[in-house]
């Protein structure tokens, strides 16, 4: 009897020390989505399928829905598309962009 009272107070003890799981900690309920940040490192085709974001990439990246590379671009990022001159995008210009998307709702 002993033993078991031993093994049950060291039990005891094990989980009184875990560490709580907090509300943080636990899944999110079904349906529920966590919020996107959007960001150069986002795919082209997505920014575009976003009418806010569209008007973004519309103003860095003028006439690119009329290009006829805009299928390839679409699965590229725009960090990825200004590494290409016929983008137009310099550091600078890349910057302001992932700020404006970033803060895109």
């Amino acid at each position: 009897m002993k033993l078991i009272a031993a093994g049950l107070s060291g039990l005891i003890l094990t989980v009184a020390a875990a560490p709580m799981a907090s509300a943080a900690d636990a899944p999110a309920p079904p349906g529920a989505t966590a919020a996107v940040v959007l960001s150069v490192d986002t795919k082209i085709g997505e920014l575009l399928a976003n009418p806010v974001t569209k008007a973004i990439v519309d103003k860095y990246m003028p006439g690119l829905e009329t290009s006829p590379y805009l299928d390839m671009a679409k699965a590229m990022t725009v960090r990825d598309a200004s590494k290409y001159p016929q983008a137009g995008l310099d550091d600078a210009k890349l910057a302001a962009m992932d700020t404006e998307l970033k803060a895109a709702k």
